[in-house]
C-alpha cells in the first residue's frame, strides 16, 4: 500500500498555504495575521505566537505580488555587472548579497557583457521586474547609464570613481616602488583591448597615468601596450616583447582574465619568473599565491566595495532624492611575493 505522502500521478499539487489558511488556523482575522506576521501594528503576543506557529506548521509564504502591491517593494535588489566572466564580480556579488540577505532582500544579477547596448537592455529588464534599487557594480560602458536611472525615480549605488581612483593610486605607488626598489626601470602594462566603450576606455587611460607617474617618480618608464583579444597571447608575442633592445624587464597584467593566458605564454615561451622578467597582477585572486613563484598583486577589496555598494542602494530607498551618499571608503592593497626580483642584467652569477 503507498505511503499517503506519495504522489498520485496526474493529480494536482497541493496549493500553497494563504493568509487566510493562517488566520483560520490561529482562529484570528486576516487583518491580524497579517499585523502579526509584518510586525505592523498591535497584537498580542498570545496572538502572535499563535499566528507564527500556524504560519509554519502551514510552510507559509507571504505572497510576493501582494506584497509589492501593497508595500511598492518588491525585496529584490537589481546589480548590473560590466562582464559577469571578470572574476572581480565574484567576490563583488558576495558583498552585495551579504548586505541585501541582512535586510531580506534577494539579488537579480544583470550582465552587460562590455557593451552600452546591453548594459541598457539589462538595466530596462531590472526596471521591468520593479527591483528596489539598482547597483552598478562596476565602470560601465555606458558612464551615464546610472545617471539617467535616477532621473527615472531609480534608486541607484554607484563606485565612487574618485574614491577608487584615490586607493589604487596609494597600492600602484606602492607596487612601483618595489619594482624600483629592485633595480627596474622599464616596465610595460598589460591590459585586454582596445576598446571603444566610454567608461572602460576612461579607467585604462586612468590607471595608465597613475603607474607613469609613480614610475617617473622614481626615473622609471611605463611603456603602455595593449595587447589582442586572449586567444591572440602567445609565446612569440610576448618572447618579442621581452627580447626587444628597449624591452621591459617587468610587466604588469591589468586584468585577472588576461592572467591565464599571459603565464602561459610566458611558461611556453620559456621566460622565467622573476629570474628574466618580473611580474605584478592586478586583482585578488586566491591562486596568485599558490603560483610558482606567487604572484605580487595590487588588491581592490571588491568584497568590501559591494557592501559599500548594497548599503548606498538600501539607503536611496524611499529617500526623497532617490540619491545615495556620495562619498565612502575603498580600501586597495600591493601584496610583494616572489614574482618581483631584481632585472636579469643586474643579477650576480
Amino acid at each position: 500500500m503507498p505511503d499517503k505522502t506519495d504522489k498520485v500521478k496526474g493529480a494536482p499539487s497541493p496549493r500553497p498555504a494563504t493568509l487566510a489558511d493562517v488566520a483560520r488556523e490561529a482562529g484570528v482575522s486576516q487583518a491580524t495575521a497579517s499585523r502579526s506576521l509584518s510586525g505592523s501594528g498591535y497584537a498580542g503576543e498570545a496572538t502572535r505566537s499563535a499566528v507564527l506557529a500556524a504560519a509554519n506548521h502551514l510552510d507559509y509564504r507571504p505572497n510576493p505580488s501582494a506584497r509589492a502591491l501593497r508595500t511598492s517593494r518588491t525585496a529584490t535588489l537589481g546589480v548590473l555587472v560590466p562582464n559577469l566572466t571578470n572574476p572581480v564580480h565574484l567576490p563583488l556579488l558576495e558583498g552585495i548579497g551579504q548586505v541585501a540577505r541582512a535586510d531580506g532582500l534577494a539579488l537579480l544579477v544583470a550582465d552587460g557583457d562590455r557593451s552600452a547596448a546591453i548594459e541598457r537592455d539589462q538595466a530596462d529588464l531590472l526596471v521591468d521586474h520593479r527591483v528596489d534599487a539598482i547597483v552598478v557594480g562596476g565602470v560601465l560602458a555606458d558612464r551615464g547609464l546610472g545617471r539617467r536611472l535616477r532621473r527615472r525615480g531609480l534608486a541607484v549605488a554607484e563606485v565612487d570613481v574618485e574614491s577608487l581612483a584615490a586607493a589604487e593610486a596609494q597600492a600602484i605607488e606602492a607596487a612601483a616602488d618595489a619594482l624600483l626598489n629592485a633595480g627596474h626601470r622599464r616596465v610595460a602594462l598589460l591590459t585586454l583591448g582596445p576598446t571603444r566603450a566610454d567608461g572602460p576606455r576612461r579607467t585604462a587611460d586612468a590607471r595608465a597615468q597613475r603607474w607613469r607617474q609613480a614610475l617617473r617618480r622614481g626615473g622609471g618608464h611605463l611603456a603602455w601596450r595593449q595587447v589582442p583579444p586572449v586567444h591572440g597571447v602567445d609565446a612569440t608575442w610576448v618572447r618579442r616583447l621581452v627580447d626587444r633592445a628597449d624591452g621591459p624587464s617587468a610587466l604588469v597584467c591589468g586584468s585577472l582574465p588576461l592572467a591565464p593566458p599571459l603565464l602561459s605564454a610566458l611558461r611556453s615561451a620559456g621566460i622565467h619568473i622573476p629570474n628574466q622578467v618580473s611580474l605584478v597582477l592586478f586583482g585578488a585572486t586566491p591562486w596568485a599565491q599558490a603560483y610558482d613563484p606567487p604572484l605580487a598583486t595590487i588588491e581592490l577589496d571588491h568584497a568590501g566595495l559591494g557592501q559599500a555598494l548594497a548599503r548606498q542602494a538600501l539607503d536611496a530607498i524611499g529617500s526623497a532624492s532617490r540619491r545615495p551618499p556620495s562619498r565612502w571608503e575603498v580600501t586597495a592593497r600591493f601584496e610583494a611575493r616572489g614574482s618581483v626580483g631584481p632585472p636579469a642584467g643586474a643579477r650576480g652569477g
